[in-house]
């Protein structure tokens, strides 16, 4: 990888950081005040995954293999789990002409434009 490739993978990774944090404050607040409310434990684990009780607070839903925490945990296997989180947060489509496990979301808008090669014009008859 080219060093100024560095930058797309550092900035990816802190913004999953700030998300995953973001989640885990929500996560422990809500769990904190359905305890308050009086809620037992096996009560509220339905509401820890109901994926309504982030994003209605403006918090990202974080599937369990996009967590920081659990990327965290897997560093030693840190290529192989980073597989993952794009597979449980976007879908993936296949694309024969990139690198790695042909499960990559394909661009679109400018950013198509740019990755895509260029198709050539045939040449003029004649």
């Amino acid at each position: 990888m080219d060093a100024s490739q560095y930058k797309d993978v550092i900035l990816g990774l802190v913004f999953l950081k700030y998300v995953s944090d973001a989640f885990d404050e929500r996560r422990s607040r809500l769990q904190a005040d359905l305890a308050g409310e009086g809620f037992r434990e096996d009560q509220i684990e339905p509401f820890l995954n109901d994926v309504d009780e982030y994003t209605s607070a403006g918090v990202f839903w974080v599937p369990p293999t996009a967590r920081w925490r659990y990327l965290a945990e897997h560093a030693k296997g840190l290529p192989a789990a980073m597989g993952q989180p794009h597979r449980t947060i976007g879908e993936p489509r296949r694309r024969r002409d990139g690198p790695g496990d042909g499960l990559q979301p394909e661009p679109r808008g400018l950013a198509a434009a740019h990755l895509q090669p260029r198709q050539r014009r045939p040449a003029p008859p004649g």
